[in-house]
């Protein structure tokens, strides 16, 4: 998603997605992109469980985020998780596991 867009994303389970991460927020320019994810399970997938550029917002609640090669959490823009749990992210190589956070935002586990 790119180019200022927001979602509300409740309850879905996102696996096995190529060799793509399991979400994928861009934005381009002086536009912004958000997404609000609730009670999802991200992962397993070859890439991240969940991944941001510059200029976005995640905002992750009740979520698990698993089994990534990559890091659970790749974010480069501003986000919130709460209450969600990341487990058994990166594999032997990996430059992260848990979480690559890369911008300020608040975390509450």
């Amino acid at each position: 998603m790119s180019r200022d867009h927001a979602v509300t994303v409740i309850g879905l389970d996102i696996e096995a997605t190529g060799n793509k991460s399991a979400v994928f927020l861009a934005s381009q320019g002086a536009h912004t992109s958000s997404a609000n994810l609730v009670a999802c399970t991200l992962g397993p997938s070859h890439r991240h469980g969940v991944e941001s550029s510059n200029n976005t917002t995640v905002v992750m609640r009740r979520c698990f985020v698993a089994g990534n090669d990559d890091a659970g959490v790749t974010l480069s823009g501003d986000f919130t998780i709460e209450n969600s749990f990341l487990v058994d992210n990166g594999a032997a190589g990996s430059a992260a596991g848990g979480a690559d956070l890369r911008h300020s935002g608040a975390v509450s586990f």
